[in-house]
Order: structure tokens, then C-alpha cells, then sequence
């Protein structure tokens, strides 16, 4: 989301065009973000928070601690290369 962002604020200094502004808002939606959405939509919550915790998209702290006892050990399985 960073990079496409960039691209905003290339638009918005007139550095690139706005067709060259919406291929690169395709290019991103089918590409990244359809892969994310994806990745999300189709796992079973457990797995999406683990690896969302794992990848540090979602700070531990921002997770019940029951749940994150629950959650261990698959957060683990992210984690740990092995």
C-alpha cells in the first residue's frame, strides 16, 4: 500500500499521468492485493491472526491473551523455520 501511495503523490505533483496512475492501481489490485485478499479470505481465522501476528501485521499485544494462548503455537509454526 506504501508504494501504490507513492504513486498518489506522483499523480499529485504531476509527475505521472492519471492513466498511468489507474494502470498502476490495476497492477496492484490484481496482483498484491488479490493476493492478500486471498490469503485472508480463504484461511480459517486461527490461521489468518497467526500469521498476521507471525508476519507482524498484528501486534501480540493487540491480541486477548487467551486467545494469543490459544494462538501460540500456530504463530509458532509461522516463526520458527523449522
Amino acid at each position: 500500500m506504501e508504494r501504490l501511495y507513492q504513486h498518489f503523490e506522483s499523480w499529485r505533483d504531476k509527475k505521472i499521468s492519471c492513466f498511468e496512475l489507474s494502470d498502476l492501481i490495476h497492477t496492484f489490485h490484481q496482483g498484491a492485493s488479490r493476493e492478500i485478499w486471498k490469503m485472508y479470505t480463504y484461511s480459517d481465522p486461527d490461521t489468518a491472526v497467526s500469521r498476521a501476528v507471525a508476519l507482524g501485521l498484528l501486534k501480540k499485544e493487540e491480541i486477548p491473551e487467551n486467545l494469543l494462548d490459544i494462538l501460540d503455537l500456530n504463530i509458532g509454526f509461522f516463526t520458527d523455520p523449522d
